[in-house]
């Protein structure tokens, strides 16, 4: 179809085409128009699926973390536990040392209270 041109200094719009012609064209606007609209739809989901996903795994490193550090503190907790168990065998044979039930107790006492302090914060 050939366009008109404007001709210079006149303000006349150029005859718009017949609308036997126009009407196919619109049918095939409207039909990429909605497959425009399905594609950005369908990235959209695929975006938020991937959001989604992105939380998910940020979530659970944070845990996993949370996780290991304590598990760390726990064997560290055992650790002293038992060297404090070893001690007061060794002590029990000296007759200068303090009590040694009362060494064993204290760090018995604190330890457990770490370690019920790290399994509730391991349900929340």
């Amino acid at each position: 179809m050939p366009k008109a041109k404007k001709q210079e200094g006149s303000n006349e719009e150029p005859p718009l085409p017949p609308s036997s012609e126009i009407e196919p064209l619109l049918q095939e606007m409207k039909k990429v128009l909605s497959l425009l609209r399905e594609k950005i739809e369908e990235r959209a989901q695929q975006l938020r699926e991937a959001q989604t996903k992105l939380k998910e795994s940020e979530r659970l490193t944070s845990g996993q973390i949370a996780a290991f550090v304590a598990d760390q503190f726990r064997n560290s907790l055992c650790v002293i536990k038992h060297a404090s168990r070893d001690l007061k065998a060794k002590m029990s044979n000296h007759p200068q040392s303090g009590d040694p039930e009362e060494t064993t107790s204290v760090t018995d006492g604190r330890c457990k209270k770490s370690r019920t302090g790290l399994t509730a914060g391991k349900r929340k």
